[in-house]
Formats: structure tokens, sequence, C-alpha cells
């Protein structure tokens, strides 16, 4: 199957750090979703969110700048 690179670009009325620190941190990304988070904070590591309905790889993280991840949904 062909895929398709997607590069979104969202922004926030809030602190780069603060976003990061939402999306990246377990607890706090829990908190936000309502769900199930496994997500270590280290480039190269595997992460579930949503139950584990999307799976991925951190590929890039420079805190309060960059998040660059690999992921998939499951059907």
């Amino acid at each position: 199957m062909k895929t398709k690179i997607i590069r979104q670009e969202v922004i926030f009325n809030a602190l780069p750090d603060e976003v990061y620190n939402l999306l990246i941190n377990e607890d706090l990304h829990s908190t936000f979703t309502g769900s199930e988070t496994m997500m270590p904070h280290k480039e190269g590591k595997s992460f579930s969110v949503y139950g584990g309905y999307i799976t991925g790889k951190n590929v890039e993280l420079i805190p309060g700048e960059k998040i660059v991840q690999e992921w998939r949904a499951e059907e």
C-alpha cells in the first residue's frame, strides 16, 4: 500500500514547554486524553496512547521545541 507523509503544524495559546510536556509526559497526556498512555521520554523508544489504539516511536525530541514521531492507528 502506498502511504503519504503527513506534516501538521498547530498553534496553541500556550507556552512551548507546556505543550511539549502535555504531549510527552505520560501522566499529563493520560489526564488530557482520558486514556491510558505509555510515553518514554527518549528518542528511539516506542510509545502507546489512547489505550494502545495509536502506537509508534519517538524519532526526535527537543524539549519545548520539537516532537517528531512515527505512529500508526489500529483499525
